[in-house]
């Protein structure tokens, strides 16, 4: 029955709504064919004699009629609303609603005046039922104070609780207990009328019920630091509401903790719903990492979003300074890993390290930036001297510059530009804000961010070159000539071994070399399970090797004949859905079609190794 029906005021604050709501029953909502009435009234008490009051019916989420605020009547938000009821019983409903409205105002008006409760206020009213599959119900009605709860009805055993324990909600509640009348009206529509017209409200509006919009995924990275990375999974477009996200590990769930955080589900204008899901992670920790959705519109399967590692374009420059009339500067470009230029520190010549870089820096503004380079470092160096002059800073002295941008899979990107002063950040330009940053509380940071600052030309020149389009077109150019180059793939080869350091203790050796890109995932198996990070366990750094490929060793601390079995899990890109498997204390090797160390498919080592390494040589 829809006679308290009435929405929260945009003034009221957002978390009102939330404190009277959570008391909802909330049990089964989420089962098939459950079903939620709500109606929702908030009326803001200005004065004794002006109260401003608002209201809307829901059924589920959608709307299904509004409270015009000034004469009371009915707004129906949806045509087949006003079809479900015959035009008698909707008069009758606007009407019970007017006399309704009317007594709650000169209740609550009489109740704050002889308590002396101070205007203005807000009172919240939320009822309704719900429907659930077998037909039981269960109905519900809550009086809400400033955001607070205040009163409840037991619609069982038709007696109004108190919330909170005032002067007013003592004279409320013993003015409705003592309604006999009322609290009879109240039972009667909340048991019996609520279920019967949503029923019909259910039967006339089946179509906006099961309407269903699939969900659009997009996975991007934001970089607040150096060493974090914050993945982002933003879920949008979908109907209805209830919807499950979730990032993938290698595979595996990530677990709620404090590197996950999910947005709660917002709505969109076109009557949707959004959220995000951010996980943080090292940068280029070698884990493969999918954004996995699961909706109500795509049945049983499920929507993958992998996220890729994204493209590193840099320039270096070192600088070092012996005196005022001694610079010496040394400068290489790299995408990823891969040196592509060279400074030559005596004539600053340009050394390309592949023929394909000097075709793709002939295209778009490369030429232009090859040309003016030394203007560039010429005037870096007259501006060092004269810094070091104003500010009387000591020779010898390094000055660094960090200069490139970080392109992502969905061409989204980040551009940045670093100085430092004898291995200290010094300063950095804000692409975004066209502006430089002084990074540390120093005479010498502040007067070069101030210098840098007001010479106009230079910010715009580098807003420029640092824009994520020319750095993406010079990486697609890049990309389009290098291509055999910055998309090689060297598969890994481990071995295990072990040392023993003392007669109580063994340490399990995974050595993995040869692999490329540096990206790489080594785990200890204990019977099956990874071993946890640990004083245990130690997993080096990635070194690079002679060849241009990298290594890493993983050591784990046992008890010799422990019983347990162990195995070292090595996956990487050029595997592809396969891991390496590096028994220890037995003779095979296994590479496993997924993530599984339990799973069946065990080959030799030597015929695997062979056949793994033949395949990558023919590709290539």
């Amino acid at each position: 029955m829809q006679v308290l029906g009435v929405p929260v005021s945009s003034a009221v604050p957002e978390r009102r709504v939330v404190l009277l709501q959570s008391e909802l029953p909330i049990a089964c909502q989420q089962c098939p064919g459950t079903f939620t009435i709500r109606l929702l009234q908030t009326t803001t008490f200005q004065n004794t004699s002006f109260a401003d009051t608002e209201g809307l019916g829901l059924l589920e989420d959608i709307e299904l009629g509004s409270l015009d605020k000034h004469t009371w009547s009915i707004h129906f938000c949806q045509p087949w609303v006003r079809s479900a009821l015959p035009r008698a019983d909707w008069d009758a409903i606007a009407n019970l609603i007017k006399i309704y409205l009317q007594k709650f105002n000169h209740l609550i008006n009489e109740g704050a005046m002889q308590r002396d409760v101070p205007y203005p206020f807000v009172a919240q009213c939320t009822a309704g039922c719900v429907l659930y599959p077998n037909r039981t119900s269960e109905a519900f009605a809550y009086v809400g104070y400033n955001g607070q709860d205040f009163l409840s009805f037991d619609t069982k055993n038709a007696t109004w609780t108190l919330s909170q324990d005032t002067k007013l909600s003592r004279y409320v509640q013993s003015f409705l207990q003592n309604s006999t009348a009322f609290s009879e009206m109240v039972e009667m529509i909340f048991n019996d009328t609520c279920v019967d017209e949503m029923e019909m409200l259910l039967h006339y509006g089946r179509a906006a019920l099961e309407r269903q919009e699939l969900p659009v995924a997009t996975v991007f990275a934001r970089t607040p630091s150096l060493d974090q990375l914050l993945l982002v999974c933003h879920v949008t477009g979908f109907y209805p509401r209830p919807i499950s996200v979730a990032w993938l590990r290698d595979g595996q769930e990530v677990p709620p903790g404090p590197a996950l955080n999910t947005s709660t589900i917002l709505p969109n204008a076109d009557l949707t719903y959004q959220l995000r899901s951010v996980l943080a992670v090292a940068p280029r920790d070698g884990h493969s990492y999918v954004c996995r959705v699961r909706h109500r519109s795509l049945g049983t399967r499920s929507l993958l979003i992998p996220w890729a590692e994204p493209q590193i374009i840099q320039y270096l420059l070192t600088s070092l300074f012996a005196n005022i009339s001694s610079a010496e500067m040394l400068g290489v470009a790299l995408i990823g890993d891969i040196p592509i230029l060279t400074l030559h520190p005596a004539n600053w010549s340009i050394h390309f390290h592949w023929p394909w870089v000097s075709q793709a820096a002939a295209e778009g503004d490369g030429e232009k930036i090859m040309s003016q380079y030394k203007i560039f470092l010429r005037n870096m160096i007259r501006f060092v001297h004269d810094t070091v002059h104003q500010t009387e800073q000591h020779y010898p002295l390094v000055v660094q510059l960090r200069a490139g941008c970080v392109v992502y899979p969905n061409t989204t990107g980040q551009s940045f530009l670093n100085v430092s002063w004898d291995g200290r950040d010094l300063v950095a330009f804000e692409v975004d804000k066209q502006h430089w940053e002084a990074q540390q509380p120093t005479q010498v940071a502040e007067l070069v961010s101030k210098s840098l600052n007001k010479q106009k030309s230079v910010k715009v020149l580098l807003e420029h070159l640092l824009s994520i389009w020319v750095c993406q077109s010079n990486f697609l150019s890049m990309k389009r000539y290098g291509r055999e180059i910055l998309e090689r793939q060297e598969l890994p080869v481990a071995t295990v071994f072990a040392r023993t350091p003392s007669l109580d203790q063994l340490l399990l050796v995974c050595h993995v070399t040869g692999f490329y890109p540096r990206p790489i995932s080594v785990a200890w198996l204990r019977d099956g399970q990874e071993v946890p990070p640990g004083p245990a366990l130690n997993t080096s750094t990635i070194l690079p090797n002679a060849d241009l490929t990298y290594q890493l060793r993983s050591v784990l601390a046992v008890a010799p004949r422990d019983g347990h079995s162990y195995v070292c899990r090595v996956r990487h890109r050029s595997l592809g859905t396969r891991s390496l498997l590096i028994p220890w204390g037995q003779s095979d090797l296994s590479i496993c079609a997924n993530s599984s160390a339990d799973s069946d498919l065990r080959l030799e080592i030597l015929l695997q190794m062979t056949e793994v390494i033949s395949q990558q040589s023919e590709s290539l």
